[in-house]
């Protein structure tokens, strides 16, 4: 029987499955308990023999420790000894279809349980294509057809858990186990390879690979530390640096956390330590962590300065600069200009164009809007008719956040093209990436839309960071309301985003705030000393719902 769904908690019809189960055997599952058996349900993948054979074990199992046992399923999901056969226990079933496969079909299901989640076919193919025998995608069709493989209407298919336990059981049985993680950790560095060094710090290819094969590339650093293969497990964060700059916030923080530990306990080359520290630099960016942008960029500069590539030393000069800007802006400047040399000189006009697009928000950031605009211009003639990269993002973010005031319709269109890029991405690009566009809708005075997009930006805010997306979120509603010529609300919201115990969270933002601020002004009086953050937040929501 096909997977029962999970998705509706109390409603669905696994947990039904297991409520009646649990009910025959005598047991009774108190309603505070139903999350946990949802849990052990989607655990099982929904599986109608697996669901009934766990709810049997309210015998002498409560809820909570039949949940923390299901690791052992095969020993634990078994009915007694007298009632043999073929639905006995989830092992006599697995062991019975299994006794289906032919030869092709199993060595592809157990290459397959080295996936650590979905995968595509092309993905399977790449991983089993040192398995000449196999034609990959009817052999996953068979497997599909049997049960053991479920597909999903977007052509992702993934193990179920179970088959997935069952078949890395047989690895260790046969002493294999090593012989399929390597085959698939080969292959997540064969596929970043294959970009090249230069697309690491700014192709947006890498950045989807990357999010669709999160687990992947995960699994594979997790296992390439277990071993201590420090200079591949360098080249796997290596080719991840770009990636890392425009992922979540809980991703790219938890990166820091892990590369911090890496550099503590791996024995590393200088050319690694900088490499990594580049990594943890970039990933502050989204992980709005202050001091590792400048710790880690601080440290990485003079590493790759001596043992580096021209590209690698050019993008730890980029990233440099994102701190020293505020403490010394000519400094930046100097920095990015020898990063395009650099770059130029390496033949690596992406990357050349990375170091321009950050000049546009630099000379910004102090105030020097012609010369941000001279230099825009200048980018987009390198940019136009190229697929997006990082060079084309921060030419796109420059307009919207130099241009947004003065020439709206442009801004706008910037901020769709790049919508949808990221919305490409499975991550959507990062958290908050579009409330850059907000600002740049509500300023051209589109009410509707932003309305709708700046609640939609304050929940996924929430869901993909774990923040409240605040001060940032005020931005658009003072748009707005300059737009709309309410300067005295606009002047109020931006003093309250001068005043909250948090900065904004990019440059492109920092600018849109400046600008407005420069048009309305301030307030003298601080509105938080008489109401938070959040309080300002719902006052500006209250205030959008009544145009």
């Amino acid at each position: 029987m096909p997977p029962l769904d999970v998705t509706d908690g109390l409603a669905s019809p696994a947990v039904q499955l297991f409520l009646t189960a649990a009910e025959r055997v005598g047991a009774e599952v108190p309603p505070e308990e139903i999350a946990s058996v949802t849990q052990i349900c989607a655990h099982l993948d929904g599986l109608p023999l697996a669901v009934e054979l766990a709810a049997a074990q309210l015998r002498q199992l409560g809820v909570g420790e039949l949940a923390d046992r299901l690791d052992q399923r095969f020993e634990l999901l078994a009915r007694g000894r007298r009632q043999r056969g073929r639905q006995s226990s989830l092992q006599a079933v697995l062991e019975d279809t299994w006794a289906m496969l032919d030869a092709t079909e199993e060595q592809m299901l157990l290459q397959l349980a080295a996936f650590p989640a979905d995968f595509s076919a092309d993905d399977a193919e790449g991983v089993a294509g040192e398995l000449s025998s196999m034609a990959p995608a009817r052999t996953i069709a068979g497997l599909v057809d049997l049960g053991l493989v479920a597909w999903s209407i977007d052509g992702r298919h993934r193990l179920l858990e179970t088959v997935k336990l069952f078949a890395r059981q047989a690895w260790a049985a046969n002493g294999d186990a090593d012989e399929y993680l390597e085959r698939h950790t080969r292959w997540v560095l064969a596929c970043l390879d294959a970009y090249g060094p230069q697309a690491w710090f700014t192709s947006l290819e890498v950045m989807r690979w990357a999010s669709s094969h999160y687990d992947d590339h995960r699994a594979v650093e997790d296992r390439l530390t277990t071993a201590g293969r420090a200079s591949e497990l360098t080249r796997l964060l290596s080719a991840l640096t770009f990636a890392y700059t425009y992922d979540t916030g809980t991703r790219a923080s938890a990166a820091i956390d892990r590369i911090e530990q890496h550099l503590e306990r791996l024995d590393l080359s200088d050319h690694e330590r900088g490499l990594l520290n580049l990594v943890i630099a970039s990933a502050g960016l989204p992980a709005r962590r202050p001091d590792w942008i400048e710790r880690g960029s601080s440290t990485a500069v003079p590493l790759l300065r001596e043992h580096g590539t021209p590209e690698e030393l050019a993008a730890a000069l980029i990233v440099n600069s994102w701190m020293i800007v505020f403490q010394d802006g000519e400094a930046a400047l100097v920095l990015l200009d020898e990063a395009r040399a650099l770059a130029d000189a390496a033949d690596a006009p992406v990357l050349a164009d990375v170091a321009s697009g950050y000049l546009v928000t630099h000379y910004a950031v102090a105030g020097r809007i012609d010369d941000s605009l001279q230099t825009l211009a200048d980018l987009k003639v390198r940019v136009d008719g190229r697929p997006m990269d990082y060079g084309g993002t921060l030419y796109a973010y420059g307009t919207m956040a130099v241009r947004f005031m003065t020439e709206p319709d442009a801004a706008r269109a910037a901020g769709q093209y790049l919508v949808r890029e990221f919305a490409k991405a499975p991550n959507g690009g990062g958290d908050g990436r579009n409330e850059i566009y907000l600002v740049a809708l509500a300023a051209r005075g589109d009410v509707t839309e932003t309305r709708s997009l700046v609640a939609e930006a304050k929940i996924m805010a929430r869901r993909q960071s774990g923040n409240d997306g605040l001060p940032d979120l005020l931005i658009p509603p003072a748009a707005l309301a300059w737009r709309l010529g309410q300067f005295d609300i606009a002047r109020r919201w931006l003093t309250a985003i001068r005043r909250a115990p948090k900065p904004t969270k990019s440059f492109h933002m920092t600018i849109m705030y400046r600008q407005l601020r420069t048009a309305v002004g301030l307030l003298d009086e601080n509105p938080l000393d008489s109401a938070t953050i959040d309080d300002i937040w719902d006052e500006a929501v209250a205030w959008m719902d009544t145009l």
